[in-house]
């Protein structure tokens, strides 16, 4: 079986994925920071959508590794943040477990 690529933009999740994130506590509550399994991510994301229409993401810098991937982005919305994301992929391609890193930063001067 040939591994699964993302296409399109799109990544394709492991059902048993893991996701880690500061937001996960500011936004679900959960202390412990993690989400687990594919349909808890997709609650999680469309909340996170509800909460910042028209928000948007400019790519900055895709690092890879052996096994991983880290998108370095900037996000434009309510709150200026540089954000990274590292997803690891399992043998088959799709993504097991993401862990996503932020700080805030001033808007930058027009």
């Amino acid at each position: 079986m040939e591994p699964l690529r993302p296409r399109c933009g799109k990544l394709y999740y492991s059902e048993e994925t893991e996701f880690s994130s500061p937001w996960v506590v500011t936004i679900n509550g959960d202390q412990s920071g993690t989400l687990r399994g594919k349909a808890a991510l997709r609650v999680f994301w469309e909340k996170c959508l509800a909460l910042a229409p028209g928000a948007r993401l400019e790519l900055l810098y895709v690092l890879t590794g052996v096994d991983t991937i880290t998108l370095v982005y900037r996000h434009h919305g309510r709150l200026q943040l540089i954000e990274a994301e590292t997803m690891a992929f399992q043998e088959d391609g799709r993504v097991v477990r993401t862990v996503l890193h932020y700080c805030e930063h001033p808007p930058r001067a027009t």
